[in-house]
């Protein structure tokens, strides 16, 4: 064998072992994804509204697009969604094709000793869920109260500063990141620093 089979051979070996390498990264970065996002679906399955939650199953679509059998599942999950929206009734329904899209998506990550029997059990004290609904109720009534206080009329007729910034509140929860953004001013205003950074006296 000359000098250039050598050299070809030993650049061929080496180009070879570069893409085996970067196709076995690459795979192993596409499964960390996917067990990631399952990981988030599993522990929040209690309680699927979660934000976090909500998040993970909207990344089902991209991080599993080359897996039909999750993503059909995940169409009949967002069928049942979508169906309980007009049917308060529905709930089960949709529990039921949530807790089926964790099944098909354990099988396609290679879990296959986790099935619905494994799924459907999880646990959610009693503790738990009644903080949970306390808060809720917490929530509303809060907002129930400023939403009278922002409706009130004045007797200029015209709203007071209180009565506006209540309004501009409630405007602001109609978006998702509003509370956040509103929660952002809150924190510059205590600070007690205007815009350009100098305390205010």
């Amino acid at each position: 064998m000359d000098i250039i089979s050598i050299i070809a051979a030993t650049l061929g070996s080496g180009l070879i072992a570069t893409v085996i390498t970067l196709v076995v990264q690459k795979k192993s970065e596409n499964k960390r994804v996917k067990v990631s996002v399952f990981e988030v679906l599993m522990s929040h399955r209690y309680l699927i509204a979660d934000k976090e939650n909500v998040e993970a199953l909207n990344k089902v679509d991209v991080v599993f697009h080359d897996d039909a059998e999750v993503r059909k599942a995940w169409t009949e999950f967002l069928n049942a969604a979508d169906a309980g929206a007009l049917n308060l009734g529905q709930a089960n329904a949709i529990n039921d094709k949530y807790l089926k899209l964790l099944e098909k998506i354990a099988k396609s990550i290679g879990y296959n000793n986790i099935d619905w029997e494994n799924i459907k059990r999880y646990y959610y004290p009693t503790g738990l869920s009644s903080k949970i609904s306390e808060e809720t109720l917490l929530r509303k009534a809060q907002l129930s109260q400023i939403k009278t206080a922002a409706t009130q009329d004045s007797s200029t007729g015209q709203l007071s500063k209180e009565q506006l910034g209540i309004q501009l509140f409630l405007k602001a929860l109609e978006t998702p990141d509003g509370l956040d953004k509103v929660m952002r001013l809150a924190e510059i205003a205590g600070s007690g620093k205007n815009g350009k950074g100098r305390v205010i006296k």
